[in-house]
């Protein structure tokens, strides 16, 4: 709800057209970075306690909102009259009145609780390094064989890829927050406005509480929110090391405010092609791959001259007479099966054409998932949020011709940071796919987007109708 120190409440319902001002609020929050206390994780007992977020407190209008009897109606209507009487435009002059003092507290609080300078932001490459001195297992050192380093190469990879997902997560987190945070303040001043209507004596009860409803869905869907930015900051400080929960704290305050933008996919009408030598270096890379390859070779180049011909050859009338009918195909020349080298040798052959398949089919879905989240991504913020925010412009100019209702602004505004919410959902989602991609190349496995997120479904539930 907003606070009124000097103002009372009760406004007509003729002055209520003029609060696009006030739709949104965004409000900020910074925490002073603290000292690192000389602890270590198995010995420090400090106290830590999780932030608690109000829910609204207000569930119903209240008594004092209902004039009992038509005269004290009639006193309600005229002192919210003279009220905004008192201000030349009306009530627009008198929602930009009370804007102003809570944003002049807001940024003298954030004045005197400022540090003296600023920290740089937490690039990718710090968290990096840091969350390497837990893994000492994942360097190169002399002595190593080729697939030895082939190995830590793709462990490394692998770490990269983890350590870059926990990053991404949380900077969406946050952000994502930061637009929830908005979506309540939006819903705050659709109550606000619902009160001053029904103490008016222009709504009824019924009609405000839809406004509280579309409130406490935006508290529950920010609490929510707040919880899985806590989780991915919470995650991203575990792989970095960091455990003290003032350093947590600071380590939240310094991550970039959004991830880099995406750069736009080519408008040529169909997906690129993946390139042969990306395919190439990720099945060379493949530590697994490489060693089933050499392994089965080996045991090709031991066996006896035209033996791996006699075999095919079996396997091949085998499988022609049996045609593809229910029971197994049953193999004949019981030599061969008795030929252990043979047998070793055509295990080891199965074992790597079925790991260099898998692979080529990780290699062709991870880069699948690039180009489609590049796409996404492009068209949630370069048409979807384009639209949005071009509709409510023109909601905007409907409004202030008196064409269109305060209501209808606030929902175009909680639709705009819908929007602004999927294009945060959608960038995120474009650079786990690639932080996938480029972990392919240097030799790790596959590893799906996973968007489990804080935007997962957020802002729905936040929103209603008006």
């Amino acid at each position: 709800m907003f606070k009124h120190d000097a103002c009372p409440s009760g406004v007509p319902f003729d002055a209520l057209r003029a609060t696009a001002a006030a739709a949104v609020l965004f409000v900020a929050t910074h925490s002073a970075l603290a000292q690192v206390p000389a602890a270590t994780p198995d010995t420090d007992t400090s106290p830590w306690s999780v932030p608690h977020w109000m829910p609204p407190q207000e569930a119903q209008p209240g008594e004092d909102m209902v004039p009992a009897d038509m005269e004290q109606a009639k006193k309600l209507w005229l002192q919210a009259n003279q009220e905004v009487a008192e201000f030349p435009r009306g009530h627009m002059d008198l929602m930009r009145w009370e804007r102003k003092q809570a944003q002049t507290q807001a940024k003298s609080q954030a004045k005197d609780g400022a540090e003296p300078f600023a920290e740089a932001e937490l690039g990718l490459s710090e968290v990096l390094q840091q969350s390497m001195l837990l893994r000492p297992d994942l360097m190169l050192a002399p002595g190593m064989s080729t697939l030895q380093e082939a190995q830590v190469d793709a462990a490394y990879a692998d770490h990269r890829r983890n350590v870059q997902a926990a990053w991404i997560k949380a900077i969406e987190a946050k952000k994502t927050a930061h637009l929830q945070q908005a979506m309540l303040d939006n819903a705050r001043t659709g109550t606000e406005l619902g009160r001053r209507m029904v103490r008016a004596g222009n709504w009824s009860q019924a009609r405000y509480m839809q406004e509280q409803l579309i409130e406490a869905n935006a508290w529950q869907t920010l609490a929510q929110t707040r919880q899985e930015e806590q989780s991915a900051i919470a995650a991203l400080a575990t792989l970095m090391g960091v455990w003290q929960t003032e350093a947590i704290a600071a380590l939240a305050e310094r991550l970039p405010k959004q991830l880099p933008a995406v750069e736009k996919p080519p408008l040529t009408g169909s997906a690129p092609t993946l390139p042969a030598d990306a395919m190439a270096q990720a099945m060379a890379r493949h530590p697994g791959v490489s060693s089933a390859r050499f392994a089965a070779e080996r045991h090709l180049r031991a066996l006896p001259p035209g033996r791996w011909s006699q075999w095919q050859n079996q396997v091949s009338v085998t499988l022609t007479e049996h045609g593809g009918a229910i029971s197994a195909p049953r193999l004949r020349d019981r030599r061969l099966l008795n030929d252990e080298p043979l047998m070793e040798a055509v295990e080891m052959q199965a074992q790597a054409m079925q790991m260099a398949t898998e692979r080529r089919a990780q290699v062709r879905r991870a880069w699948a998932e690039l180009q489609w989240r590049q796409a996404q991504a492009g068209h949630a913020e370069g048409v979807l949020l384009k639209l949005q925010t071009a509709l409510e412009d023109e909601t905007l100019l409907r409004y202030n011709g008196m064409l269109q209702s305060t209501w209808e602004l606030l929902a175009s505004a909680r639709s705009k940071l819908q929007a602004v919410e999927g294009g945060v959902s959608a960038r995120a989602a474009y650079w786990l796919a690639k932080a996938n991609w480029d972990a392919l190349q240097l030799g790790a496995d596959d590893q799906p987007t996973d968007m489990s997120s804080a935007s997962s479904g957020a802002g729905e539930s936040a929103t209603g109708g008006h």
